[in-house]
């Protein structure tokens, strides 16, 4: 008889990476200044390789260590080269600057909440990734209703990423560990 305390196992269907890559000239101290600020170590991604100052990351981690320079505002430059017969483009990244202020604005919810809310939002990769995409820099919406929180970031109009999850989520442990 089997242990009821016993967890089964679950199967998992395992993600496929990308086979899409970002190449990013970068310096090993600005790379530096995206892993404190983020808390992600991109030479630990085993779908990259950052061994050398031009560096070939993973599609979704190129696009964030570059909307971290967005953020920045630090130089970009984009080269397009031919390698092996196919376009490739390659992104320069220099600069030392600290992240730029994010705008805050909340509605139903305490000033606590709504900063630890923004923390956590902006040095994530996903909110990296966007500033990549859509430029600059976003002001941030934090809004609770009913039992979820809102949060929409908007660079201009019709450039808005929005998450969305519920109160319960966010532990009142958590907020302590910050």
């Amino acid at each position: 008889m089997s242990d009821p305390t016993e967890t089964a196992a679950i199967p998992t269907q395992e993600a496929k990476a990308s086979p899409y890559h970002t190449s990013i000239d970068i310096s090993d101290e600005a790379l530096e200044l995206f892993h404190t600020w983020t808390g992600f170590n991109t030479h630990a991604d085993q779908n990259s390789n950052t061994k050398f100052q031009m560096r070939d990351f993973h599609i979704d981690l190129g696009m964030a260590v570059l909307g971290y320079a967005v953020l920045c505002n630090w130089k970009v430059r984009m080269r397009k080269f031919e390698f092996k017969g196919m376009n490739n483009i390659l992104y320069e990244l220099r600069g030392f600057d600290s992240p730029q202020d994010v705008p805050l604005y909340r509605q139903n919810c305490s000033e606590e909440m709504a900063r630890f809310l923004h923390s956590r939002l902006i040095h994530s990769l996903d909110f990296l990734r966007n500033c990549s995409r859509f430029a600059g820099v976003p002001h941030v919406h934090i809004i609770c209703t009913q039992n979820f929180y809102v949060i929409n970031a908007i660079w201009r109009p019709y450039q808005v990423k929005l998450w969305m999850f519920s109160v319960d989520e966010v532990q009142p442990g958590i907020m302590s560990n910050q």
